[in-house]
């Protein structure tokens, strides 16, 4: 033996020589099959390879390398030629027939001659896996009732996240790396991909939803819309599509058209309309949203009369019947705005969402009323003579009254004046009334208690036989505005002792 040559240390066969290495092998992940392979690998002969043993030497005596499948040997290779064993002599590749379903068990030993010694390995386990995934009882997409009954509509999508959730049964042998990959087109077999999930371990026996966005439902269309899904395995093993699910879908987004209101009374159209109050003064005016409106069909409708929050404004949600679209404007929210010009309406479309979408705005003119259409206000003392004298007139003062106008309302303020002559001469007035009005004298009038009265003071101080007037004014909107002149006609009387 030359100097150069030594026998191996006795520390070859200290421990197991190192794993197998099988490249073909999928990353272990958490719960999952140990080393699986994947379906393409386990087609065809399974590459090994083994790493060099330590102190290899075939030039001091043969080292033989032999691998086991399950316990069987299934290779040998012996070396004795003095030169480095090449790597590519230490791949082996395992028949296709040999790898059935299931888990196997790879290892190898190397002896050297030179010392007698036989050293094994660590094993390895490797899993295949040959089944696909089978579907579960039932097998097809669960859609919520609502849809199945109503199908996919913008509406639902606007009130459900822009989405809408299938659930899909357990099925046995669920396993960490699986993955569902669901489907969604024109027909039954549609491959248009949805959206996929892959199972980790703590998804295991967690209910299955698969959602679908909004986006992908809107892109593929409206019409008759089939839903499936497949499973695949960690391997790679597929289960073929589920049963088909169709639905019918309307989901596009809806187009309003919301032009201006009608005030059916009115006279104009679109945006510019005029309005003779008297026209409401039995049961109020109708506004009509047109025909040829268009709005969501959960949207909610709501007609707004004039600006929400000032006086004679009014809203509502009701249409004179189910179904129709007519509303009622009472009565009482049409006086405010005599006089009045640029007046607000319209109507609101509201989403389930909130979602706000007024139409266009008339600017309605509410005309004024003719003086002569209101009553004229009486004083009681004068009734039935030419004069009134000042002997009827008792120490309070002359009774007046005024009957209920049209359109009166709480909602109004009236002012009582009376003007006349001194006994000089000079003009002189006085105020007998300012102040809103009751709730009992938009049914009674004024005055019927004898309540409203021009001061018998007033009167001493007029001059006689000389007429002096009792003006009326209205403030429809509470005192807000009032009239430029008296808006009620007036009434003259003469005053005698």
């Amino acid at each position: 033996m030359s100097e150069q040559e030594h026998i191996p240390e006795r520390d070859f066969a200290d421990s197991n020589l190192p794993q197998a290495r099988v490249p073909a092998t999928l990353e272990n992940i958490n719960g999952g099959e140990p080393n699986l392979l994947p379906v393409a690998a386990a087609d065809q002969p399974l590459r090994i390879e083994i790493d060099i043993w330590p102190n290899s030497n075939p030039a001091l005596g043969a080292e033989t390398l032999t691998l086991f499948w399950d316990g069987s040997e299934v290779g040998r290779r012996t070396w004795s030629e003095p030169v480095p064993i090449p790597e590519d002599e230490l791949v082996f590749f395992i028949p296709r027939n040999r790898m059935t379903e299931g888990t196997h068990v790879i290892s190898y030993e190397v002896h050297l001659s030179v010392i007698g010694d036989t050293t094994p390995s660590d094993p390895i386990t490797i899993t295949i896996d040959r089944s696909a995934p089978s579907f579960p009882n039932p097998g097809s997409m669960a859609f919520p009732a609502e849809v199945v009954r109503d199908g996919l509509t913008a509406a639902y999508l606007e009130t459900h996240g822009d989405r809408v959730e299938a659930s899909v049964a357990l099925y046995a042998d669920q396993r960490p790396g699986d993955q569902i990959v669901w489907y969604w087109g024109e027909t039954p077999s549609s491959e248009l991909q949805a959206g996929s999930q892959q199972f980790f371990l703590e998804d295991i026996n967690r209910p299955i939803v698969l959602p679908i966005d909004g986006d992908t439902v809107r892109a593929r269309g409206d019409g008759t819309r089939y839903a499936h899904y497949h499973l695949r395995d960690r391997a790679g093993n597929a289960s073929g599509l589920s049963p088909s699910v169709s639905l019918r879908v309307a989901a596009q987004p809806i187009q309003r058209n919301l032009p201006w209101p009608i005030v059916v009374e009115a006279t104009g159209i679109g945006e510019n309309i005029a309005l003779d109050p008297l026209e409401g003064r039995a049961s109020g005016v109708t506004v009509e949203i047109p025909q040829e409106a268009v709005f969501g069909p959960e949207d909610q409708i709501w007609v707004q009369w004039a600006e929400n929050g000032t006086v004679g404004a009014f809203r509502t949600k009701d249409p004179i019947a189910p179904g129709s679209r007519r509303y009622n404007v009472p009565r009482e929210y049409i006086a405010a705005h005599i006089g009045k010009s640029d007046i607000p309406v319209y109507y609101d479309a509201i989403e389930t969402n909130g979602t706000v979408h007024p139409s266009f705005r008339c600017k309605m003119q509410v005309l004024t009323i003719a003086v002569n259409r209101f009553p004229t206000i009486q004083c009681v003392e004068a009734i039935g003579y030419p004069n009134l004298s000042l002997a009827r007139v008792d120490a309070i003062g002359a009774r007046l009254t005024l009957a209920p106008w049209v359109l009166i309302t709480a909602n109004q303020h009236v002012r009582i004046r009376a003007e006349g002559l001194t006994q000089e001469g000079a003009p002189t007035n006085t105020t007998v009334l300012d102040r809103q009005i009751t709730a009992s004298e938009v049914t009674a009038g004024l005055g019927r208690s004898g309540d409203v009265r021009i001061d018998r003071n007033f009167l001493n101080t007029l001059r006689r036989h000389t007429q002096f007037t009792i003006w009326v004014t209205v403030s429809f909107d509470n005192g807000l505005t009032w009239p430029p002149a008296p808006n009620f006609p007036k009434l003259s009387l003469t005053l005698v002792d």
